[in-house]
């Protein structure tokens, strides 16, 4: 448990401190990449193989109109279609760059198997 004993502002941030090789083991990698892919990275919504019906009623149950027409280009290209939320409760809008900063990370070493469709958090 933290006790500060100094001057204690109301601050949103917290520093943390851990103890690890300078790599990461194989182990360690698939860890961190199994988190991800749960956490920050959606629950598949649709695939190429689902039928025209299924598309469109996930569309419209997601309310996802207005990127239908990427959605629709991302399937055809083979791409399956992940869909999440993120929840700014008890945050002060650091998540948004997290997240951010991974998808920028899979789009620029990407082969084309990762786009954004629509991936701005800020309002």
């Amino acid at each position: 448990m933290k006790i500060r004993k100094d001057f204690v502002t109301n601050s949103s941030s917290s520093s943390f401190i851990i103890a690890r090789k300078e790599e990461l083991t194989e182990s360690e990698k698939k860890a961190v990449i199994k988190y991800v892919e749960k956490e920050l990275l959606g629950t598949k919504l649709l695939s190429p193989d689902n039928s025209e019906d299924d598309i469109k009623n996930a569309i419209e149950e997601n309310y996802l109109q207005e990127n239908e027409e990427k959605i629709r280009e991302a399937l055809k290209d083979g791409l399956s279609i992940f869909h999440g939320y993120v929840s700014f409760e008890g945050s002060d809008g650091d998540i948004a760059s997290v997240y951010q900063g991974i998808w920028s990370e899979l789009k620029d070493h990407s082969d084309g198997s990762f786009v954004e469709i629509d991936t701005s958090l800020y309002y």
